[in-house]
């Protein structure tokens, strides 16, 4: 009974990543025991089983770390998203240079996950869509405020118009496939 109590402190040492110290049978052997053979034997077989189980446990901790670390730099999009404060030529230059900026960080988290490198790729093409539209509109409020009050004038004004549609519409769909993204990484950083 006591091996198995030193054992299972052993394995706790293990699962928590601060082994570094003697091998298993000197963490027995320190512990005032002179194990048999057989039990010796079966300590190193355990200690295999361990080294699996905590193999595995490492990489679900990799996966939630690097889970966290994704979300954190995407939830900074909330940050810029509430920080709007106009509709004006500046204020959409200035939410498309800060969302390229943010597209620039998500795309430089490093992730060994394959499937959290792929949720990234999409928020960097999310974003960089996203600050797209807002640069769009930002040039055509900026031309909107220099057109002159002729017929030519209105035109162009009409022209204009269409393209903060056209960017709104690049932006809707950005938002929305951002929403189904967020639901997809919840999930499988949740599960």
């Amino acid at each position: 009974m006591r091996y198995s109590i030193s054992f299972k402190i052993a394995a706790l040492v293990l699962l928590l990543g601060q082994f570094s110290g003697p091998a298993l049978g000197s963490v027995v052997k320190s512990a005032g025991r002179s194990p048999t053979p057989d039990i010796a034997e079966n300590t190193h077989l355990n200690a295999g089983v361990m080294t699996k189980y905590a193999s595995k446990y490492a990489s679900k901790q990799s996966r939630v770390w690097q889970c966290n670390r994704l979300i954190e730099v995407v939830n900074q999009g909330q940050v810029i998203s509430q920080n709007i404060t106009g509709t004006d030529a500046a204020t959409m230059e200035k939410l498309a240079r800060d969302l390229l900026g943010l597209s620039q960080r998500i795309g430089n988290v490093g992730l060994r996950d394959v499937r959290l490198q792929g949720y990234r790729n999409r928020f960097v093409r999310i974003y960089n869509s996203l600050s797209t539209a807002a640069s769009q509109v930002g040039g055509a409020l900026r031309a909107l405020d220099q057109i002159p009050s002729t017929p030519a004038g209105v035109e162009q004004a009409q022209r204009l118009q269409q393209q903060v549609q056209q960017a709104s519409q690049i932006g809707d769909r950005a938002a929305q496939q951002e929403d189904i993204l967020v639901r997809e990484v919840n999930n499988y950083c949740g599960g």
